[in-house]
């Protein structure tokens, strides 16, 4: 797992409750680290069998985004509105980008060069995109002897949760 929860998600109970879909598409693209559902929801069980009958073990994110795309058949900028015509009848919340996702994919150095000790107020987790090197090489020194020396925003915030 790679998100770090910095707040109960009460904050966004509301809003994951009163729709059948949460997902983030940015404009650009669908971040993934983060979706829900409501109930039997036919979007995620199309996009499971989907991944059932595509899932490509030798492509990074081959049960990511990528599939999310080729269920819907459609271009990356369009993924929002292409989801939305496809599945009329389902409420759709596109949570903004702070809630989860509070640096881009290609800003990773944020979590673990840098130390930002104050989020926007809307975010509730920190997705750090785990499949990064930089990620990777951070999580392998992350570990309950040193999270307490290491000063970058991930292990501020993982210290400010376990208190």
């Amino acid at each position: 797992m790679d998100i770090l929860y910095v707040k109960p998600l009460d904050e966004i109970y509301n809003s994951l409750n009163s729709c059948d879909i949460a997902i983030n598409h940015n404009g650009k693209y669908f971040s993934h680290g983060f979706m829900s559902a409501k109930g039997i929801n036919t979007f995620f069980n199309d996009l499971h069998n989907c991944l059932v009958s595509n899932f490509d073990q030798g492509v990074y994110e081959g049960a990511g985004s990528n599939i999310i795309y080729k269920h819907l058949g459609r271009s990356m900028s369009k993924g929002l509105e292409h989801l939305k015509s496809r599945y009329p009848g389902i409420t759709v919340w596109n949570f903004q980008d702070e809630v989860f996702y509070p640096w881009p994919y290609n800003n990773i150095e944020n979590y673990f060069k840098f130390n930002y000790e104050v989020l926007p107020v809307v975010c509730v987790g920190l997705h750090w995109y785990g499949g990064s090197p930089l990620s990777q090489e951070a999580n392998n020194k992350i570990t309950p002897e040193t999270i307490h020396t290491l000063n970058n925003t991930v292990c501020y915030h993982g210290r400010q949760f376990c208190q």
